[in-house]
C-alpha cells in the first residue's frame, strides 16, 4: 500500500512525525507538506504563482517535498508530481488540535484530505483534542492513529466521500472506550471577541477568543464522541447539496 501523508502544521511539526510512525508497518510512505503552519486557512489553493518545492533529504522521512504554499497546494502538486505508481491513500494530520464539527471548513488538515478525495483519491483527516490541561502525548498518538487507521483504511469506500478522525485528549493511563462512527456538528464555537483601540482614528482591533469547550454538544456528534473520551470517525460527502432539493426548471422569460 503506497499512501501520501501530509499537514498543515508545517513539515517538521510533531503530528506529521507521529503519523509517519502510526503509518510505517502499514505501507510505503511519501511525504509532501507546507514548509510553515498553514492552520485555519481552509481550502485555500495557488492558482496565479508558482509554488516552491524544496526537495530535501529529511532524516526520519526520506525523499520529502517541502511546500512553500497551502495543504491543498501539497496534495494536488504530489498527485501530479508523484503519480507512478499511484497512492492508494492521502493521509493527513495529526493535527495538534481536533477539527471538530464545523471546525472542519476552516481546517487545512481537512482541506488536504477534501482536496485528495476530490481528485478521487481515497482519504483521512487525523486530528489531536488537547488542551493546557491535558498536552498530547505524542506516543499515544502514535498508538491510537495506528489503531484507529488500520480499522479505517479496511472499510469499504464509499465514492466522493473522505474520513476525519478525531482523537479525544485523555490524562494519564486513561484510552478511548469507544471508537464511534459519527456525524459532524454543525454547532459553531461561541464567537466572542476582545475589542480594544488601534491608536488610529476610526480603527479598533478584534481579537478572537472563542472557548473551544463551550461549544454546544449534541448528541450523536463528532463533538459529542470525542468531549466523552472517545474516537470520532465521521464520513464527509463532497455533495454539499441539500439533500431536500428538488431537481426543478421552468422556462426562464425576460
Amino acid at each position: 500500500m503506497r499512501i501520501l501523508i501530509t499537514n498543515d502544521d508545517g513539515y517538521e511539526a510533531p503530528g506529521l512525525l507521529a503519523l509517519y510512525q502510526a503509518l510505517a508497518p502499514l505501507g510505503e510512505l511519501a511525504v509532501v507538506a507546507p514548509f510553515e503552519e498553514q492552520s485555519t486557512r481552509g481550502h485555500a489553493v495557488s492558482f496565479r504563482d508558482p509554488v516552491a518545492v524544496d526537495w530535501i533529504e529529511h532524516e526520519v522521512f526520506g525523499r520529502t517535498g517541502v511546500v512553500r504554499g497551502y495543504p491543498a497546494d501539497c496534495v494536488r502538486i504530489a498527485l501530479a508530481a508523484m503519480r507512478h505508481p499511484p497512492f492508494d491513500w492521502v493521509i493527513s494530520g495529526v493535527n495538534a488540535g481536533a477539527n471538530l464539527g464545523v471546525d472542519a471548513f476552516y481546517s487545512g488538515t481537512v482541506a488536504a484530505a477534501r482536496e485528495a478525495a476530490l481528485l478521487s483519491h481515497r482519504a483521512v483527516a487525523v486530528s489531536q483534542l488537547f488542551s493546557a490541561e491535558l498536552p498530547i502525548d505524542w506516543s499515544r498518538t502514535v498508538y491510537w492513529t495506528r489503531r484507529v487507521l488500520e480499522d479505517v483504511l479496511a472499510r469499504p469506500r464509499e465514492a466522493k466521500t473522505f474520513w476525519s478522525v478525531n482523537l479525544p485528549a485523555l490524562s494519564g493511563a486513561d484510552r478511548p472506550r469507544h471508537v464511534r462512527t459519527v456525524r459532524l456538528s454543525t454547532d459553531p464555537v461561541p464567537i466572542i471577541y476582545d475589542v480594544s483601540p488601534d491608536g488610529q482614528p476610526q480603527r479598533e482591533l478584534y481579537r478572537y477568543r472563542g472557548v473551544y469547550h463551550e461549544r454546544a454538544v449534541t448528541p450523536g456528534t463528532d463533538v459529542e464522541a470525542v468531549f466523552a473520551g472517545d474516537i470520532a470517525v465521521t464520513p464527509i460527502h463532497l455533495d454539499a447539496t441539500c439533500p431536500t432539493h428538488e431537481d426543478t426548471h421552468y422556462v426562464f422569460e425576460g
